[in-house]
């Protein structure tokens, strides 16, 4: 390996290894935030009804109700970004072969389970009735 090619592989992996923990940062906070958004969806009537079952109180939710369609839009956002991020990092990474695949399979993990949330968290309207109907309520 000549020099020159050392020097863009070593380039590679520093650019790598500054950009993973953003990379990681963005995947744990559009989970959150979609997390957040599925919760203020729930807030109104699912999540109460089920909190109830279990002997639960769940009046402070209430407050939640308004911010679904803002978390779930800062959702989208944060988790377009955190996706493009990951996929950029894992590219340059397949490409020269690096050693940080269990980081890169892990923040996809993560990333999957997030656009499962938010899928659910904007699509909400669809699930609130039958979820209503089969705990008990309305």
């Amino acid at each position: 390996m000549d020099q020159r090619s050392s020097n863009v592989t070593d380039r590679v992996f520093d650019e790598i290894e500054a950009a993973q923990p953003g990379d990681r940062v963005l995947a744990v906070s559009s989970a959150f935030t979609g997390l957040a958004a599925l919760i203020s969806g729930a807030a109104c009537c699912v999540l109460p009804l089920a909190l109830a079952a279990f002997g639960i109180g769940s009046g402070a939710l209430g407050f939640l109700v308004p911010y679904h369609w803002p978390l779930t839009i800062a959702a989208v956002i944060i988790l377009s970004l955190a996706w493009v991020f990951h996929l950029r990092i894992s590219r340059s990474c397949a490409m020269d072969n690096c050693e940080a695949s269990s980081r890169i399979k892990t923040t996809r993990i993560v990333l999957i389970a997030a656009t499962v949330v938010i899928l659910i968290s904007a699509s909400w309207e669809l699930f609130e009735q039958p979820l209503m109907r089969w705990i008990g309520g309305t």
